[in-house]
């Protein structure tokens, strides 16, 4: 799987809110279903939080 750094939430409170804001942003938009764009690294994380694969977590949708 893709592999980037994994943010490290321990190393100083702006860097840890910065990824939490960023994560909270990103499954809002998934959720919502407006999302145009997701980092891989986002993926990745949310991929191994929820313990599924990728197929699990996005589906495409034919218009």
């Amino acid at each position: 799987m893709y592999k980037k750094n994994k943010p490290d939430l321990e190393s100083t409170p702006n860097q840890a809110y910065f990824y939490v804001v960023t994560y909270t942003q990103a499954i809002t938009r998934l959720y919502n279903e407006t999302a145009t764009r997701i980092d891989l690294d986002v993926i990745d994380t949310l991929c191994s939080y929820l313990q599924v694969s990728v197929g699990e977590l996005l589906e495409q949708k034919i218009d």
